[in-house]
């Protein structure tokens, strides 16, 4: 008789038999918090941009949004726009930091030239802290910035007019931490401990780094290491690769044009974009060796190309200062990057696609539109999500206020903001929200959704996802798909008396499962879990359920029935897990295996 009630009625009917009161609206806000507040998904937000098309807004935008530091490797510094959003950001309390090259044109350089006295004199006059580049390089040619110590600008870039106007270069935007925390080592030790200049006429001060090869997580630095690791990515190359470089040199030795001979060899689709010889005569040399074993080599006619950019297989993309030449390998101070974020990837081989065949393809305004990353607010598991379900947005500049959902009708737009759901059948649907922030947006994937990839946007920020029948997912009570499961345990006596409690407590320095007592022989303990992606399961055979390892009988798995795309699945606790402490609880739904919780036994 109890099993069939519990089969046919969630949690929210069998509170109503305990307490003979609907629980409230409020305490669910409290107990589910992450329906209706920000959490963090702890990966990196990318924008991507092009040049010229995008010109100095992505540059002067960071720089007016900075509020505490800017730190900048320059190779040129001959622009007065960016002179002047510079100077803007000193009067109003920022702490600006250059390196500067020198002697940016000349091959040798004793002392500034008059490239490197004009940047220098710029800087100085805008009350930027300026050091000429370590010495112990024979050019500075990185092209980062880092702004607020948080976020990084990756470039091809120059500070100067014509990267705004007539050159190919590419650049993003990022938050990622390992990226950060290399800068700021490399960045240090190029700073130096001396004092910064004062006089565009004093000489550059030798810097000396220590003389043996340092490691970085992320940061692709040369000439420590950058050679080994970009003829590392073009040797990972499977399938394609797109490079799109300024100039390469004819290397023999540890050369970039044996390598790229070996992926051609391997049956690796190799597309090489250069400038032209006309600038660069190096590149006819090359561009006929790789032509001769039949891959493709280009010099770039829309443009002047000043990229140094590669896409690996269409899932990697590099991005720095490296040109494919001895100097930048083994000489200068050169900075590069990789990542995987897909929007960049997307943007960037349209970019390069059109330029192949000397046509433009940029996007509005040269900005690629920014990435969201989607995933399960329960597990935060981003494979897959199911129709009904309840997801996060993750992103930057989504909204403009912080505020959730007032009731539980959910409506479609939030402080102006909304989520559109396009679907594999070309459907588009508005998604019923729960929460919206700056980086981030809790919303219900709407119901009659197709399977298939989605592309679920929101205002210029878009990705795509893969819905799916069940995406099952339980809540924890930390937030964070991992930790003491959000759930309820219902004791049912003998006298079917019923009792409901949370099997998890938090306070302000975390949440700890409290240990059930499964009490009586006599007495039947249910485990009421939460989740999403769960209600459109095959069959309740479908469902299983192990707590420590142990079997256990699933009496209910559906809706929860009173808030939009929550799901339930209610557990008989077996006795024989008596005295087993911290145990893990495993969901399959469809052969599916959730995220586990933990939850403790007496």
């Amino acid at each position: 008789m109890l099993a069939n009630r519990l089969r046919l009625r969630p949690s929210r009917k069998l509170v109503v038999v305990q307490t003979g009161a609907m629980l409230r609206f409020e305490m669910l806000i409290a107990f589910f918090g992450i329906l209706l507040a920000g959490s963090s998904l702890g990966s990196a937000q990318t924008v991507s941009f092009v040049e010229p098309e995008a010109g100095r807004a992505p540059l002067t935008n960071a720089f007016d949004q900075a509020k505490k530091s800017i730190d900048i490797y320059l190779f040129t510094f001959l622009d007065d726009g960016i002179t002047a959003s510079l100077t803007k950001a000193v009067a109003r309390g920022v702490m600006v930091r250059a390196i500067l090259e020198p002697c940016s044109g000349d091959s040798t350089c004793p002392k500034p030239n008059k490239d490197g006295i004009t940047g220098c004199t710029a800087l100085l006059t805008s009350g930027i802290q300026t050091k000429w580049a370590n010495q112990a390089f024979p050019k500075t040619h990185a092209k980062m910035i880092v702004i607020d110590g948080s976020r990084a600008l990756v470039t091809t870039i120059n500070i100067e007019p014509q990267s705004f106007s007539t050159r190919r270069d590419y650049g993003l935007a990022t938050d990622d931490r390992a990226l950060l925390a290399d800068f700021n080592r490399v960045f240090a030790q190029d700073w130096g401990s001396d004092d910064p200049i004062n006089s565009c006429s004093q000489l550059p001060q030798d810097r000396r780094p220590d003389g043996t090869v340092q490691s970085y997580a992320t940061l692709i630095v040369s000439p420590d290491y950058g050679r080994e690791v970009i003829l590392g990515l073009i040797a990972s190359a499977k399938v394609s690769l797109k490079i799109q470089v300024e100039q390469v040199d004819p290397q023999a030795s540890r050369g970039i044009v044996p390598a790229m001979v070996a992926a051609v060899k391997a049956g690796v689709r190799l597309q090489l974009l250069m400038d032209s010889p006309v600038n660069q005569p190096n590149n006819q040399a090359v561009a006929d060796a790789i032509n001769a074993v039949g891959g493709d080599a280009r010099f770039q006619t829309n443009y002047r190309t000043h990229a140094k950019m590669m896409v690996i297989d269409g899932q990697k993309v590099f991005l720095g200062s490296q040109n494919l030449t001895t100097t930048s390998f083994d000489q200068r101070r050169e900075l590069g990057w990789t990542t995987i974020d897909q929007q960049t990837i997307a943007c960037f081989q349209r970019v390069f696609d059109a330029d192949w065949l000397g046509r433009d393809g940029q996007p509005p305004n040269g900005v690629c539109p920014p990435s969201l990353a989607l995933v399960s607010t329960a597990s935060y598991n981003g494979a897959a999500l199911a129709a009904e379900s309840i997801a996060a947005a993750f992103g930057s500049g989504l909204a403009t206020a912080t505020q959730g959902a007032d009731s539980m009708t959910l409506p479609t737009a939030i402080s102006g903001v909304t989520v559109k759901v396009k679907d594999s059948a070309g459907t588009e649907r508005l998604a019923p929200l729960f929460f919206v922030s700056q980086g981030q947006v809790n919303f219900e994937v709407p119901a009659g959704t197709a399977l298939g990839t989605a592309n679920i946007s929101i205002g210029g920020s878009s990705g795509t996802e893969t819905i799916a029948d069940v995406a099952p997912g339980l809540y924890a009570a930390t937030s964070t798909g991992k930790g003491p499961a959000a759930a309820q345990v219902l004791r049912v006596g003998a006298d079917l008396s019923q009792t409901i409690t949370f099997a998890a407590v938090c306070n302000g320095t975390g949440c700890t499962a409290t240990p059930i007592d499964l009490g009586a022989a006599s007495d039947q303990v249910y485990l009421i879990l939460y989740g999403t992606g769960i209600r459109n399961r095959s069959a309740l055979s479908a469902v299983n359920v192990t707590v420590g390892g142990v079997g256990a009988s699933v009496a209910y798995a559906g809706t929860q029935g009173s808030w939009p795309g929550l799901d339930q699945v209610n557990v008989l606790l077996p006795r024989s897990l008596a005295g087993s402490g911290l145990v893990d609880v495993v969901l399959t739904v469809d052969g599916i295996v959730a995220n586990r919780v933990q939850i403790a036994v007496k």
